[in-house]
């Protein structure tokens, strides 16, 4: 009978064509600063930002949430883009190829719709080597003006693509220049004037400048440079000449006469000035001169600077990578057009810095965020996060900590007639990342957008920290330690102060990282009150809050967990806790407890200091309780009073005598250093007499003997692989669940370990008002392979929601999905086999809920992610357990691809891109993708 009546009341049965209603999987675009980029344009007139790739990608941005993407054929490297003035239209350069017998091929992108079309130009076969590119727009006329190495010059239509002779150098008086009689007659730089289009200046052979009236016929201004000149600059009346030694000239073009000549960074020999600008219509100077390079050479030579020049101040914006281009910005909307931002592109991110701001600070960015500042090493995703946590987040994240302006971005292109919403991102999942250098970053975002709302450091726990100071930190402002570390503040009194040059470090990326063990190898994130906690490289976590005041914490309180007693008390590779007052801002602190009328921080330390490989943490019975595992075992913490209230060693013998036992572990070592040391000597001898014999003759049957030496150590080598222990913990969860009675949930803690076993504990309030964790049952499965989820779900299969029951729940493991009822844990009828059916191995779990194409209803499906690239979607019914539908998202050697992908409850995916600076967004939902062809225009 009870057979009959599950059979009949169970929810409706999908079919595989039931299920493409609800699953479709769909990229739909990606976040961060896109790798290899190599140049940028803006079109000041429609105020849009437009950057090129040397992998073909072209990506255009106006306001947040506006992102336009296109690419060139066959991937080829964009290397210049220039905007057609006010007509939504670029023409993007490529270098050509020896087949096309073109030296450089030209595309046209124009914005249709929401969408970027392109054209191609034919190829101009005729055309001698280009070696210049100027957009002339004066008059009303527009081409795309190209030098070329015999002094002539093409004009290049936007509207047309086709080519037209602009100069012929030997029917213009040009060919009577005494200073360009030699056959070299290359032209290097071309401006025309912005007021009269038939007045253009000419750079010849980077040496002799020329400004030539077209009409007219005649040569207005010559000058010829006694060294080589790195880069002209036109403005007014006067021309301004960078060299090659650091030094830059002004000449006044009426007089012809020499205003003067600088070296910014001298005497000493400098870099050569690659590029320069002069601003002057400035709002808070009279000019400002801007120029990349020209540092002192012994002293500075390696450094990616900006400098920026004026009568008020001198500032040298030291970058973390190469810089690729700069340029400034202007306001065309209001009544006078104005200088508002410098814009520069390195190679690794991108700064905008305000020129309307006395002191020359940041914007923030809205887009283009520099995901690899530091690499990333953890990435999850939330769900559910309520709504006064989200705002507590936006509130304590968007308020300026005084190292960015306050002023808006200056990119403010938008469609016509939109409807994209301009405020944050809706929705209620975030996304963190953590990184190599200890860092954590909030996200919020949704197709479109993806935007930083706070962040926070965990090396401020720890000695060696070298960002803010107590004395410099404002306490009423928010944390947000990103954009500048501002050493070398911009005031006149303070410059004066410092070295020279005064340099000012600026941007996000950093090449370095200070300490390895700061990495960030776990986070957890409580939607229901916004502490995250965080797990470290050398065996370190803490838990970090919201709070709504600055706070100075004296010193940090250190819980050692000792997993297994060992000899020698002090905790190898483990790091040194600060013990200096600290000053945290508003927003994210560590947990902090009271001793002495002193507030103190909170980090656990595990003995031995391994990486934290699992982490969990929530409010038990009004108790912060913090759950943190490594390959050798786990232990559960109460943060709020410091005390340990489990701790379980999960290795074997053999590794716990090797633990405890100094001596035998230092034998061990001796040996296997001894054995090292053997080989390294051989190695070395056989490199000496290699490098004593390579000029002379060598005999053929000793060569084999030799190739043979080299493979041994390169396959040796290649075979170290680390074998990972089976007492590794790789889940660690919280659940509310039925564990102890079938009608009422408790608070329950599961463990899953790399050996496929899955620990269970409760919780209990004692008299003191202490916490109990105990034991409740231990669960080895029999395939013994290792645990990579454990979920649970109320009778209907369905997530777990704020008031629903859990009476089920699925333990994940690499090979198989396995369901268990509770309180008993026995096993119940839903099991799938996927290694031995699929022949691929889990690697994530989660619980979807996806909306039917044709309805609001919604569906629930368990997905999985495997090695090999692939999505399984498992409907839960009683009668139908197996059945599954399988999407291929990624390649299985998409190795770095497959490892960070996370999804979401609503079906969204994200995933790390290779470089890991950037994140590509899809999602399973049909829903999202028939949106998506809606907006634009592609039902």
């Amino acid at each position: 009978m009870l057979r009959f009546l599950r059979s009949h009341i169970s929810p409706h049965q999908l079919t595989n064509e039931n299920i493409a209603e609800f699953i479709d999987f769909s990229k739909n675009g990606r976040h961060g600063f896109p790798s290899g980029v190599s140049c940028f344009a803006v079109d000041d007139q429609l105020s849009i930002l437009a950057i090129g790739t040397t992998t073909g990608e072209l990506r255009l941005y106006g306001e947040e949430n506006v992102e336009l993407c296109g690419s060139l054929p066959e991937h080829k490297a964009i290397t210049r883009i220039y905007f057609v003035p006010g007509q939504a239209e670029l023409i993007a350069v490529s270098n050509g190829s020896d087949a096309l017998a073109a030296d450089h091929l030209f595309y046209k992108f124009e914005i249709v719709g929401q969408t970027l079309k392109r054209t191609d130009a034919p190829v101009h076969n005729c055309l001698k080597r280009i070696t210049c590119f100027e957009m002339m727009d004066t008059d009303g006329i527009t081409n795309l003006l190209l030098g070329t190495v015999t002094g002539n010059v093409f004009a290049l239509s936007p509207k047309t693509l086709e080519l037209d002779e602009w100069v012929i150098f030997d029917n213009t008086e040009l060919k009577n220049v005494s200073a360009l009689k030699e056959e070299d007659k290359s032209i290097t730089d071309i401006f025309v004037d912005k007021l009269d289009s038939q007045k253009i200046s000419l750079v010849f052979n980077a040496a002799v400048i020329v400004s030539y009236n077209l009409q007219q016929d005649t040569v207005l201004f010559l000058f010829q440079a006694q060294q080589h000149i790195s880069k002209v600059f036109f403005e007014n009346d006067f021309v301004y000449c960078a060299y090659g030694d650091g030094s830059y000239e002004k000449w006044n073009m009426k007089s012809g006469k020499s205003v003067e000549s600088r070296m910014p960074f001298g005497p000493y020999p400098c870099t050569a000035i690659e590029k320069l600008l002069v601003i002057s219509d400035s709002t808070i100077s009279n000019e400002i001169i801007i120029f990349s390079g020209g540092m002192p050479n012994a002293s500075y030579g390696d450094r990616f600077t900006v400098s920026l020049i004026s009568a008020e101040r001198t500032v040298v914006f030291d970058f973390g990578s190469e810089v690729v281009d700069f340029l400034v910005v202007r306001d065309t909307l209001g009544q006078n057009v104005t200088p508002t931002a410098l814009l520069v592109l390195c190679k690794e991110e991108l700064v905008a810095i305000d020129l309307l701001d006395p002191k020359w600070r940041p914007f923030a960015l809205p887009y283009l965020f520099p995901l690899h500042y530091a690499p990333i090493t953890c990435l999850s995703v939330v769900d559910d996060v309520p709504e006064h946590v989200r705002n507590n987040l936006e509130e304590y994240g968007l308020k300026c900590s005084g190292q960015t302006t306050s002023r808006k971005w200056p990119i403010k292109f938008t469609f016509l007639n939109t409807t994209e919403s301009k405020g944050r991102p809706s929705g209620t999942q975030v996304y963190l990342t953590g990184h190599e250098d200890g860092s954590v970053n909030v996200w919020a975002g949704d197709q479109q957008s993806f935007r930083r709302i706070i962040s926070f450091n965990c090396s401020t726990l720890f000695e060696g920290y070298e960002g803010e100071q107590e004395g410099q930190l404002d306490p009423t402002a928010s944390i947000d330690a990103a954009f500048v570390s501002d050493t070398s503040a911009s005031d006149p009194d303070l410059t004066a102060a410092h070295d020279w040059p005064p340099f000012r470090k600026i941007g996000l990326y950093d090449m370095f990282c200070d300490d390895p063990k700061l990495s960030v190898t776990a986070l957890c994130f409580d939607p229901k009150t916004g502490n995250i906690a965080v797990g470290g490289q050398a065996g370190q976590a803490a838990v970090f809050r919201l709070t709504s005041e600055a706070q100075i914490h004296s010193c940090v309180r250190v819980v050692f967990v000792d997993l297994v007693e060992i000899a020698n008390e002090k905790v190898a590779g483990a790091l040194t806790a600060r013990s200096s007052s600290f000053i945290y801002r508003r927003g994210y602190q560590p947990v902090p407890i009271s001793e002495d009328e002193q507030t103190l921080s909170v980090i656990v330390q595990l003995k031995p200091a391994l990486p934290i490989t699992a982490i969990c943490h929530s409010q038990v019975l009004g108790k912060d309780c913090l759950t943190l595992g490594n390959e050798q075992g786990f232990a559960v913490v109460d943060v709020t009073s410091a005390d340990i209230l489990h701790k379980k060693f999960l290795a074997s013998q053999t590794e716990q005598t090797a633990v405890t036992d100094p001596s035998r572990m230092s034998r061990f070592k001796s040996m296997k250093k001894s054995i090292r040391k053997s080989f390294r000597r051989k190695k070395k001898a056989t490199q000496d007499i290699e490098a004593a014999t390579q000029n002379e003759p060598e005999p053929e049957e000793y060569r084999p003997v030799e190739r043979k030496i080299v493979g041994r150590s390169e396959i040796s080598n290649a075979r170290e692989i680390k074998v990972i222990p089976p007492s590794l913990v790789r889940v660690a969860r919280f659940h509310k669940a039925c564990v102890l009675s079938s009608t009422e949930p408790s608070d329950s803690l599961w463990i899953g370990t790399y050996g496929g076993i899955v620990f269970l504990f409760s919780f209990a309030s004692l008299e003191n008002a202490q916490l109990k964790c105990y034991l409740i049952k231990e669960l080895k499965l029999k395939h013994g392979a290792p645990i990579i989820g454990i979920d649970g779900c109320d009778f209907h299969h369905t997530s777990r929601g704020e008031d629903s029951v859990v009476h089920r729940m699925i333990i994940t493991t690499e090979e198989q999905i396995r369901s268990f009822s509770l309180p008993s844990l026995k096993a119940a009828k839903f099991k799938y086999k996927l290694a031995a059916i699929e022949g691929s191995r889990i690697r994530r779990t989660a619980i979807v809920r996806l909306r039917s194409l044709h309805s609001e209803h919604l569906e629930s499906f368990f997905v999985i992610t495997t090695n090999r690239g692939e999505f399984f979607f498992f409907f839960f019914s009683t009668t139908s357990p197996k059945q599954h539908f399988k999407v291929t998202y990624l390649k299985p050697t998409d190795i770095a691809e497959i490892i960070s992908t996370v999804v979401s409850a609503k079906g969204d995916v994200m995933y790390a891109l290779p470089g890991a600076s950037q994140l590509q967004r899809a999602s399973l939902s049909a829903h999202v993708k028939r949106s998506k062809a809606e907006k634009l225009g592609n039902p």
